[in-house]
C-alpha cells in the first residue's frame, strides 16, 4: 500500500464495521513498515532528552510493533512501556513536551497531528489495552492518568479546539509532502474525527482501569469540552459541506458522515455511562446507607476528595512498588499521631478496612487524637522506616526536634537532627530557633515534609 493510500484506506474504513472497533488499529497505522519495527528498542537505549524526530520515530516504530497484537515481540514492547527506567520514563518526558499545531521540523517542541495523535493512537492500540502483562499495562495508563490535567486538558484539548477553528489539521509550517521526504514512517492524519475517536477511546480506556477516574473533575471537563467540540464539529462539517471550504474528507460522502457520527456519538455516550455509573458505585461503596441524601453538592465534594488521594497517593508502579507499612511497629502511645492514609500505602475506608487486602492483612492504625486542634503544626518524619506523623506545638525548630523526641517514646537513642523541608527534589534548609510559621507552611503546596537524620543516615519523610 503506498503512502498517498493511506487516507483513502482511513476513510473507508469509516464507513466499515471496522470502525464500530474498539482501539485505533484500523484509524491509525503505518504501512510498509518493517524497516523501522525494531528501531523503538534502540531510541529506549538511548542517553539524553528526546527531540521531536526520537518521539515521532519511537511512535511509529512501536506502531509498526504492535501490528500483530499477541505474540512475544507484543509482550516484548509492553514491558518495555511499562518499565520504570525506561518507558515510563519515556512517556513521561513525552507528555511534558511543549506542543503545537504548528510544529513543523522543530526539535524542542512536537507536532500535535504528527505526533502526538499517533502516540494516543499507540496507547489505544489492541495490542496493548489487551495484553495479558496486566502490570505493565496498568503502569501505562496510570502514568497518562497522572498527566490527565496537564496533558491531556492542557494540551491535547486546547490543540484539538485550534484545529477545529480553523477547520483545518494542516500543519502551516511543514506540509505533508515535505514531512514525508524526511521521514517516510510518519503518520499524516486526513480528518479531524480521527482526532475525536481516539481521545474518546483512550478516555474510555481510563475510566475502565482506574476507579477514580469517574469522579475526578479533570476527566468531567475533558467530557463537556469533547461534546462541545464534537457538536461544533458536526455542525461545521455541515456548513462547509456546502461552501467547500474544508479538506476534510468526510464532507464528501453523506453516508460515510452519518456513519461516523453515528459510532462516535454512542462511545461518547459510552463514556457518559461509565462516569456516572462509575461514580454512583463509588459514593454507594463509601456510604451505603446515603441514596436518599445524595446531592450535586455531595458529587462535588466526592470528586475533589478522590483528587487529593490521587495527587497524594497516585495508583501504578508507585503504590505498587513501595514499602508497605506494618503498623504493629509502631510505639503506640498518647502522644504518636499516625496517618489514616499515608503515601504509598493500601487506601482505607470509613469502616477502617483495606479495600485492596482483607482485612487481616494490616493492622488497624492508632486513631487521631482528639485533641489534635490544639497543636500549631503537624510534620511527617520516619521512625522505624515508617512514617508517623507528629503533631508539634512550639513556635520554632528547636521545639519540633524536641517534642518529636518526647512523643517518640521518649527514647535517647534517637538522634535526630532537622535538616530542612522536603518538597519534591529539593530542600528548604532550616536552623534551630528559625521561627515555623503560617507565611512559611503557605508556601508548599502540600504538607510541610521534614528530612531527618537517624543514626547517620537519612531518611525521607
Amino acid at each position: 500500500m503506498s503512502r498517498r493510500s493511506i487516507p483513502e484506506t482511513i476513510i473507508s474504513n469509516f464507513s466499515s464495521s471496522e470502525l464500530s472497533y474498539k482501539g485505533s488499529d484500523k484509524i491509525i497505522f503505518i504501512t510498509n513498515g518493517d524497516p523501522i519495527k525494531h528501531i523503538w528498542k534502540r531510541l529506549l537505549k538511548k542517553d539524553g532528552p528526546w527531540n521531536q524526530n526520537d518521539v515521532r520515530f519511537f511512535v511509529s516504530s512501536a506502531l509498526v510493533a504492535t501490528d500483530p497484537k499477541t505474540g512475544y515481540k507484543v509482550e516484548e514492547i509492553v514491558s518495555e512501556l511499562g518499565n520504570p527506567e525506561s518507558g515510563l520514563r519515556r512517556l513521561r518526558e513525552i507528555m511534558n513536551f511543549p506542543m503545537s499545531c504548528d510544529a513543523g521540523l522543530r526539535d524542542d517542541v512536537l507536532s500535535f497531528q504528527y505526533v502526538i495523535l499517533p502516540l494516543l493512537g499507540l496507547l489505544t492500540r489492541t495490542a496493548i489495552t489487551d495484553c495479558n502483562l496486566e502490570k505493565y499495562v496498568h503502569a501505562i495508563f496510570t502514568a497518562v492518568y497522572t498527566n490527565l490535567e496537564q496533558f491531556l486538558y492542557n494540551n491535547v484539548m486546547k490543540m484539538l479546539e485550534m484545529l477545529l477553528g480553523r477547520n483545518s489539521v494542516v500543519d502551516r509550517v511543514v506540509n505533508a509532502e515535505a514531512l514525508l521526504a524526511r521521514e517516510r514512517y510518519a503518520f499524516i492524519p486526513s480528518s479531524l474525527g480521527i482526532f475525536f475517536l481516539i481521545i474518546v477511546r483512550l478516555l474510555t480506556e481510563l475510566l475502565r482501569r482506574i476507579k477514580e477516574a469517574s469522579v475526578n473533575e479533570t476527566m468531567y471537563k475533558i467530557f463537556h469540552d469533547l461534546q462541545r467540540l464534537k457538536t461544533t464539529y458536526q455542525q461545521s462539517i455541515n456548513q462547509q459541506r456546502l461552501f467547500f471550504i474544508s479538506t476534510d474528507p468526510l464532507i464528501d460522502d453523506l453516508g460515510t458522515r452519518e456513519y461516523f457520527f453515528t459510532i462516535l456519538e454512542k462511545e461518547m455516550i459510552t463514556m457518559n455511562k461509565m462516569l456516572i455509573n462509575g461514580r454512583t458505585n463509588l459514593i454507594f461503596e463509601q456510604n451505603p446507607d446515603s441514596k436518599d441524601s445524595i446531592t450535586p453538592w455531595y458529587y462535588k465534594k466526592l470528586a475533589r476528595t478522590v483528587d487529593v488521594k490521587r495527587i497524594y497517593d497516585p495508583p501504578g508502579e508507585l503504590s505498587k512498588e513501595a514499602k508497605r507499612v506494618s503498623y504493629s511497629s509502631f510505639p503506640c502511645n498518647s502522644h504518636l499521631i499516625v496517618n489514616e492514609e499515608p503515601p504509598c500505602l493500601p487506601l482505607q475506608n470509613e469502616q477502617g478496612t483495606n479495600e485492596r487486602y482483607n482485612d487481616n492483612d494490616l493492622i488497624q492504625p492508632v486513631p487521631f487524637l482528639e485533641q489534635e486542634g490544639k497543636y500549631k503544626k503537624i510534620i511527617w518524619v520516619k521512625f522505624n522506616e515508617e512514617p508517623v506523623k507528629i503533631a508539634f506545638s512550639g513556635e520554632d525548630v528547636s521545639d519540633l526536634v524536641e517534642e518529636a523526641k518526647i512523643k517518640l517514646n521518649g527514647l535517647d537513642n534517637f538522634k535526630m537532627d532537622l535538616i530542612g523541608v522536603y518538597k519534591h527534589n529539593s530542600i528548604e534548609p532550616l536552623k534551630f530557633g528559625q521561627i515555623v510559621d503560617d507565611s512559611f507552611i503557605n508556601r508548599y503546596e502540600t504538607p510541610i515534609e521534614i528530612k531527618v537524620k537517624k543514626e547517620g543516615k537519612v531518611y525521607f519523610s
